[in-house]
C-alpha cells in the first residue's frame, strides 16, 4: 500500500475518534431530563419589606404579646403565615391595648427590625415601651395585650421621634408622656420604681420635661404640671384677691386647719410663711402663729385643703381655738423678735414644748413662775431650769436680747 493512502487512513480515523471524545463528554455534562425539570420548577423566596401592623392587617403575621410586671418593655411572639421572607419594623408609636380595663395600655419608644422565614416563629422577644395610663395596674406576665390598628400620635409622637427625648432615662419618658396622656398635676403622678421606692418626679426632673416639651414645639401652658406658677405669700396673695383662705381651730396649740380657694387664672405658689398670724374672732379663744413655712401649689381656680399647719398658740392664757372657732389671717406682721426666733435652725430642732414655752416668752412675757402649763394626759407644768436656759441659748443664737424678758433676765 502506499505511503500516500496510508496517511489519508490515519487522519481520517484521528478525525473519527476526536468526534466520539466530543459525544462523550458532551453526553455527561448534559443534565438529565429530571434535573431540568427539578431546576425549572424550584420556587422563587422573595423577601418582603412590612411594618408590623400592615402585616397583621393583611394576615402576614400573627402578633401576641404579653407584659413584664414593669412600664420598660413587653415580649412579643410573631409568627410568619407568609410563604414569602418578611422584614418586620416595629415603630416607635405602635400602640399595644389590654384585654382588661384595669390594665394600662403600652407603646414601642423605639424601632425595631426583625427577619422571619416562610412560616417562621420568633418565639417571645422584648420590645422597649412606656405607659399611656398611669392610673391603671402594669401588664404582668399572665396579661395580653392586642397589638391596635391604630398608632399613638399628634404631641405623644411629637416626643417620641424627638432625638433628645431618646437619649433621656425611662423615667424622666415616662414621665414626659403621662404629662401628655394624663395631665396630672404637679403632686398627682404616679410613683415609679427607684431602688426600691416609688418616687414621683422632683424639680429637676419636671424642668428637664418643660424643656422637650419646648424643644418640639409642644405648648407647656397647656399641661397643669408644667405651668409655672406664680410665688406669692400668703397675705399678699389674699390681699390681692389671687386667694381666699379659710381656717379653724382644732383644739390643740400645735396645728390648725387651713383651705384655698384660688381666684386666678394663673398656677399659684403660695408661700406660708413662719410668724403668719391667724386671729381668733371669739373672746377668750387663741390667735395662733405658723412656726414652720409650708409651699402650696394651687392651679388656677383650684380648691387645696382642709391640710394641717404647724402653728404655736400667741396667747397663753386664752383657750385653744376648736373646730368650730373660724380664724381670720391677720395683716399685720409679726413682731420682730418672734421673726428673728422663728427663722433661727435650732429652734425647729428642739421639741415642741421648749418651742411654744419660747414663743410665750416673747409674745406674753411672763414672769418665771406664770407660764401656762403644758403637759400630756392632763397633768402640764412650766419651764424647769433647764428648759429656760434652753430658751436663753436660743434667744441669743437669734440676736434677741434676754434682758427685756422677765423670765431670762
Amino acid at each position: 500500500m502506499k505511503k500516500s493512502t496510508i496517511g489519508c487512513l490515519v487522519v481520517i480515523g484521528a478525525v473519527v475518534l476526536l468526534f466520539v471524545v466530543v459525544g462523550i463528554i458532551n453526553a455527561f455534562s448534559k443534565p438529565s431530563d429530571t434535573e431540568e425539570s427539578s431546576t425549572t420548577t424550584q420556587p422563587s423566596v422573595e423577601t418582603l419589606e412590612i411594618e408590623l401592623m400592615e402585616g397583621q392587617s393583611e394576615g402576614l403575621i400573627e402578633v401576641s404579646a404579653r407584659g413584664t410586671d414593669t412600664l420598660e418593655f413587653i415580649k412579643l411572639d410573631i409568627t410568619s403565615q407568609s410563604d414569602d421572607r418578611l422584614n418586620i419594623t416595629i415603630l416607635p408609636g405602635t400602640l399595644f391595648e389590654p384585654l382588661s380595663a384595669s390594665v394600662q395600655s403600652m407603646v414601642a419608644t423605639t424601632e425595631k427590625s426583625l427577619m422571619l422565614q416562610p412560616h417562621e416563629t420568633t418565639g417571645f422577644f422584648a420590645i422597649n415601651t412606656v405607659s399611656a395610663n398611669m392610673e391603671l395596674d402594669i401588664p404582668g406576665e399572665d396579661d395580653s395585650l392586642a397589638l391596635s390598628m391604630t398608632p399613638a400620635s399628634g404631641e405623644f409622637m411629637k416626643l417620641l421621634n424627638s432625638a433628645s427625648f431618646q437619649d433621656e432615662p425611662s423615667r424622666i419618658r415616662q414621665f414626659a408622656l403621662w404629662t401628655i396622656t394624663d395631665n396630672p398635676k404637679r403632686n398627682e403622678y404616679a410613683g415609679i420604681d427607684y431602688y426600691g421606692t416609688k418616687t414621683t418626679p422632683n424639680d429637676e426632673q419636671i424642668e428637664r420635661i418643660r424643656s422637650l416639651f419646648d424643644e418640639v414645639g409642644i405648648p407647656t401652658e397647656e399641661y397643669q404640671a408644667l405651668q409655672i406658677a406664680v410665688y406669692a405669700e400668703l397675705v399678699d396673695a389674699q390681699t390681692r384677691g389671687l386667694i381666699e383662705v379659710n381656717s379653724c381651730g382644732q383644739g390643740a396649740i400645735n396645728y390648725i386647719e387651713i383651705s384655698l380657694i384660688s381666684k386666678s387664672d394663673d398656677a399659684l405658689e403660695i408661700a406660708i410663711l413662719p410668724g403668719t398670724i391667724f386671729e381668733s374672732q371669739v373672746a377668750g379663744v387663741q390667735s395662733m402663729v405658723v412656726i414652720a413655712e409650708k409651699l402650696l401649689m394651687l392651679y388656677p381656680h383650684e380648691t387645696v385643703g382642709p391640710i394641717d399647719l404647724n402653728t404655736a398658740c400667741a396667747n397663753m392664757e386664752l383657750d385653744a381655738p376648736s373646730k368650730s372657732d373660724n380664724l381670720i389671717l391677720s395683716l399685720e406682721a409679726a413682731p420682730d423678735d418672734l421673726i428673728l426666733l422663728l427663722d433661727l435652725p435650732d429652734f425647729h430642732e428642739e421639741e415642741f414644748r421648749i418651742r411654744q414655752f419660747a414663743i410665750w416668752t416673747i409674745t406674753d412675757n411672763p414672769r418665771r413662775d406664770e407660764y401656762v402649763g403644758i403637759g400630756t394626759f392632763g397633768i402640764g407644768s412650766g419651764p424647769n431650769d433647764e428648759e429656760i436656759e434652753k430658751i436663753r441659748v436660743l434667744f441669743d443664737k437669734a440676736g434677741i436680747s434676754t434682758g427685756k424678758y422677765r423670765a431670762l433676765s
